[in-house]
């Protein structure tokens, strides 16, 4: 269970309390304002519930080299990264598809946020998991209508921050998320395009995956345990998105059915 607090101890005794003392063995508490895929400003806390013990960030870290495996730092460098996949249409949806060589059970649909599928560090995530043997398929919900015309493939512009802030505050963004709400078009989307496809290329086990705007949907999925064994969902929005659709959050959460990998930030 990953989950952001200013004091990371606290929270762990908070998480350890509400789940009972022989059913967390192990809590991993991320700094406030940790965010994938963007890097981290200070390293995760890793805290045994038994003794409960805080890790002195000033004096027990140096680097990210000190308290990360190798190959677990966060991306750091992207500008010229090339991505691996290739587009393919999916009956009514297009998406980005990173699959590796060879046979393949398992693969992740992963949930692009506000800003779409080619922007940021999408591909190169779904990339990322094709090296480690696991299929990804990441579908372009907004297709040629983009909540944001033309974002910078990294990082931001004035332009990207106008138009985003145009969204949020002429409803635009509110508007795109009724759209795209489960019972209207991401559900049949992922349930009717995007997973037969998958089960076509021969993965039996699925997971679902979801940055920001895109944890909604990562949520929505967990409501099947028949079809997905996972989800994750990183910085994740899902309050606001179901604001927007008139849903329950909290229904939403109670309806999970699957494992749940959240990492949240505060701002």
């Amino acid at each position: 269970l990953l989950y952001c607090n200013t004091d990371r101890v606290r929270c762990a005794r908070s998480i350890r309390q509400a789940l009972g003392h022989s059913s967390l063995r192990r809590c991993v508490v991320l700094p406030r304002h940790s965010a994938f895929p963007l890097a981290p400003s200070a390293p995760s806390t890793f805290v045994s519930c038994s003794p409960l013990r805080p890790c002195n960030m000033a004096s027990d870290y140096h680097n990210l080299a000190d308290c990360c495996p190798a190959g677990a730092e966060p991306l750091r460098e992207m500008a010229d990264y090339e991505p691996k996949g290739t587009m393919v249409d999916m009956q009514d949806v297009t998406c980005y598809v990173a699959w590796p060589e060879g046979p393949c059970t398992s693969a992740v649909v992963v949930f692009h946020d506000i800003f779409g599928i080619h922007s940021g560090r999408h591909k190169q995530f779904c990339d990322m998991l094709a090296e480690k043997g696991y299929g990804a398929v990441l579908p372009d919900f907004f297709g040629k209508d983009p909540l944001v015309s033309d974002p910078p493939q990294y990082g931001a512009s004035c332009c990207c921050f106008l138009s985003m802030l145009c969204g949020f505050c002429c409803g635009g963004l509110s508007r795109k998320q009724r759209e795209l709400s489960w019972d209207t078009s991401m559900g049949h989307v992922v349930l009717d395009c995007v997973v037969p496809w998958i089960k076509q290329k021969g993965a039996t086990k699925l997971a679902a995956a979801g940055f920001c705007f895109g944890s909604y949907g990562a949520m929505q999925c967990s409501k099947y345990p028949e079809i997905f064994s996972c989800a994750a969902s990183f910085h994740p929005s899902t309050e606001s998105f179901c604001k927007s659709t008139g849903e329950d959050d909290l229904a939403l959460c109670n309806a999970v059915k699957v494992p749940q990998l959240v990492v949240a930030t505060s701002m």
